[in-house]
């Protein structure tokens, strides 16, 4: 846990998630999601200094019958 830092950070970050669905009919629909991590001092402290944001994008059509 982020208690358990050499350093007795608490700060994991925050990420930030947007999704979008629409379904286009009753068997069609598209999903579309964005995700953006920024880590806070824990993770840093975890990781050796590593500090780098991360950034996801997703998108799928799904069709049932």
């Amino acid at each position: 846990t982020a208690e358990d830092t050499t350093a007795g950070n608490k700060d994991i970050g925050i990420e930030i998630d947007l999704n979008f669905h629409h379904r286009f009919d009753e068997n069609l629909m598209l999903n579309v999601g964005l995700g953006y991590l920024m880590p806070g001092d824990a993770i840093t402290d975890l990781t050796g200094g590593f500090d780098d944001k991360a950034l996801q994008a997703g998108a799928g059509l799904s069709y049932t019958f």
